[in-house]
């Protein structure tokens, strides 16, 4: 096919977003995961079960909600 494997220093988390937690309530830019982190949040699943992939900055991470990131 073409493709092979290739070792990559990266890894895929999921969290679980607590009602106490200092980014539950508020959208991307405003919780500033990605400047404190450098983590890149890469989907965001809601406690209802709608998924956001790719989401962008004005997507608010809600209590419950699953946040999926890439980083290192």
């Amino acid at each position: 096919s073409g493709l092979h494997h290739v070792p990559f220093s990266l890894v895929m988390s999921v969290y679980k977003t607590e009602p106490d937690s200092r980014v539950a309530g508020k959208n991307l830019g405003e919780c500033g995961l990605r400047p404190a982190t450098s983590a890149t949040v890469v989907a965001i699943q809601s406690a209802g079960g709608h998924l956001t992939v790719n989401p962008r900055s004005v997507d608010v991470i809600n209590a419950g909600d699953s946040v999926m990131v890439l980083g290192r």
